[in-house]
């Protein structure tokens, strides 16, 4: 007989439901569980969305922890086809009467003439080219970029290989004439007559493979004589048409320079040159320097205003020379300096010469069209030359522009404070019989939430102690960033905040930003990294050592040098990087750290995917889930085994029953025989 296994049909019972309510009773364990999972769940969205929040706020954290995001100005020109301004660190409002007498000029030069540009030279060395200003700002110390030149390489394959060095300050190219020439040309990445320089490193390429320099020795001026309308001064202005100070020209009769230096057979230069303004020319200066310097020495005053002076003898030592004013009256100045050695080339196709223009009648030159030298955080462009006309610009610093961006960033930091409350907030409710008498948001009791949303208001109310002394602006609360009351959220008050953007916009922004400022005024802050503590650290340029112990008092190391800059490899200073010149002496650096990049600092390390707190919760709460799915596959397994069970029993007792009811039958047959 087959096994009966539902339905009761022996047994009249409703065997199918007592066992789908047995089961259902089994059931509630899971489901239980279930509630349980999905609570995390919420709690685990719900953190995710406050973690993705938290990232918004470092956004602009990050943004306003640079002083640059603060360089926030309006600028006008009543002419911008020839020139205009901008803003920079450091900028101020001002306004400038500009005339654009001449455009930087980049230097372009060439090899000696080759049959062909794609067959092999036969000539293998090294080279090394100077790299580009914008380059050495963003590393400093590298001034400079080799070049490996091997046998196989052609022409084409030396302009590649030019090209591709990073930060170089040259382009190549291949100039083909129809005559069969092809000459390597080089030409300035940037304007100026400082635009690049070459040596060699390993064999003679330069000079006798590619014939591109011609082996002199030659050193140019680092200054330029200007006239006082504004141009480079040429061999035949005079003194007195010499640009010479603030007040334009003040030379006096009786002034002299003295002219130190050295030749190119080593010798020691010492002279001097009486001026008269009226009479005296800058050919009769030049020729005063070639008398010093002596026969061999040739002399000259480029398009740029510079005096150039060039070996022609069989010397080979380096040419230099340093030019000092001696007044002998009582207020003339005359700005001089010393020599920098300069290529001397063999094929110069274009001189790479500087811009010149008068900014409120004073004579200024620069090495390029935009000028960020002159004043002080502006950036002067020069777009066209008319020495004719008077350009008028102006720049304002953008207030309104500023605030804006620390409202967008208090407005995030709000809205995290919000979402934290919305969510932990626990509500109860008028009906205490109600099923929903508490009703708690998913991170309701989470002491991590609660932590986080601690150690974000701590760094937002906490007093930057670096900046005591520097500015009166040391905390947020200082310049009328203060807390709600009622709803916890910060606010500006309009009043004191808008009177310490007018009053001290450079301690406004140190407040927010990450800045470095020194006793001695010769070291800058260069770099730092998210090692780099606050605080103040003696530094010693000449010696090359750093303080890297905050807690403890000085304790100096050996810090790395490259060039200017000095960085520290340990300690609290770790990773703090200074431009401080050898012969610059000791000072006290202090390195602060404003709310924005505390702020910035923190959520980083949170985010960190190592170790940061927001992973480790993360990874608590994917545990915590799946934990539950392993408990509830777990339960289930035993309710599918014990609803197994129940269906056995009763099939059992099913078929015990169909036997017994058999038996009587039969039973019931035999006596009904008798």
């Amino acid at each position: 007989m087959g096994s009966l296994s539902v339905g009761g049909l022996v047994s009249g019972l409703d065997t199918n439901s007592m066992i789908e309510s047995l089961t259902q009773i089994e059931m509630s364990r899971v489901n239980r569980v279930l509630q349980q999972q999905q609570k995390v769940q919420e709690q685990s969205r719900a953190f995710n969305d406050l973690i993705t929040r938290v990232n918004g706020l470092g956004k602009k954290a990050t943004e306003l922890s640079k002083l640059s995001t603060f360089n926030l100005f309006t600028s006008n020109s009543n002419n911008e086809e020839l020139a205009t301004v901008t803003g920079s660190e450091e900028g101020s409002s001002g306004s400038f009467d500009i005339v654009v007498n001449k455009l930087a000029t980049s230097q372009k030069v060439a090899s000696k003439s080759f049959a062909t540009s794609n067959v092999s030279l036969g000539f293998s060395g090294t080279i090394e080219l100077s790299t580009t200003e914008a380059y050495q700002k963003n590393n400093p110390g590298k001034t400079g970029v080799n070049i490996d030149i091997n046998e196989n390489d052609a022409l084409k394959d030396i302009v590649n290989k030019i090209n591709t060095a990073e930060g170089s300050s040259v382009r190549a190219s291949i100039l083909s004439l129809s005559n069969g020439e092809n000459r390597l040309v080089l030409t300035g990445v940037e304007e100026g007559s400082d635009a690049f320089f070459l040596r060699d490193i390993e064999g003679s390429i330069l000079t006798d493979d590619l014939q591109i320099l011609d082996g002199k020795q030659s050193a140019r001026t680092d200054f330029s004589f200007m006239t006082l309308e504004g141009f480079a001064a040429t061999a035949d202005t005079t003194f007195a048409e010499l640009f010479s100070s603030i007040a334009g020209n003040n030379l006096d009769s009786g002034d002299a320079i003295n002219i130190t230096g050295t030749n190119a057979h080593g010798i020691e230069v010492d002279a001097s040159f009486t001026i008269d303004p009226e009479t005296s020319t800058i050919g009769d200066f030049l020729a005063a320097i070639k008398d010093a310097f002596g026969p061999e020495t040739d002399v000259s005053i480029n398009n740029s205003g510079e005096i150039v002076i060039t070996n022609t003898g069989d010397g080979v030592g380096e040419v230099s020379m340093d030019l000092t004013f001696v007044d002998q009256g009582q207020a003339s100045n005359l700005q001089l300096g010393g020599t920098k050695a300069q290529n001397s080339f063999s094929n110069l196709i274009s001189e790479g010469t500087k811009a010149f223009y008068l900014l409120d009648g004073m004579a200024v030159s620069s090495q390029g069209n935009t000028d960020d030298k002159t004043v002080v955080g502006a950036e002067i462009t020069l777009h066209k030359a008319n020495p004719d006309s008077v350009v008028k610009l102006n720049l304002e610093v953008d207030t309104k522009g500023v605030k804006n961006k620390i409202q967008e960033f208090l407005d995030e930091y709000n809205a995290v404070l919000k979402f934290i409350k919305d969510k932990t907030t626990v509500e109860v409710s008028d009906d205490p019989k109600s099923k929903d008498a508490l009703k708690a948001g998913p991170l309701a009791g989470d002491t991590k939430v609660r932590t986080l949303q601690r150690q974000l208001q701590s760094i937002m109310t906490s007093t930057v102690k670096e900046l005591e002394g520097k500015t009166q602006y040391t905390s947020l609360a200082r310049i009328g960033i203060m807390s709600n009351k009622q709803s916890g959220l910060l606010e500006i008050d309009d009043k004191i905040f808008d009177k310490a953007l007018e009053g001290d916009l450079d301690g406004v922004k140190m407040l927010f930003a990450a800045t470095g400022f020194s006793s001695n005024p010769e070291h800058e802050l260069g770099r730092f990294d998210k090692n780099t503590k606050a605080g103040v650290y003696e530094i010693n340029a000449d010696t090359g050592e750093f303080d890297t112990d905050l807690s403890s008092g000085v304790n100096f190391v050996s810090g790395n040098r490259s060039g200017d800059s000095l960085t520290s490899n340990e300690g609290d200073s770790k990773g703090l990087s200074i431009t401080a010149p050898v012969g610059s002496g000791s000072g006290a650096f202090t390195f602060a750290r404003g709310i924005a990049s505390q702020l910035q600092m923190f959520i980083d390390d949170a985010n960190d995917f190592v170790d940061g707190s927001f992973k480790v919760t993360k990874e608590t709460y994917q545990k915590r889930i799946s934990d539950y799915d392993k408990r509830i596959i777990k339960l289930e397994d035993q309710v599918d085994a014990y609803r197994s069970r129940l269906i056995n029993q009763f099939t059992a007792l099913e078929q015990t029953m169909q036997r017994l009811q058999s038996q009587n039958s039969a039973f019931l047959a035999q006596l009904g025989s008798f």
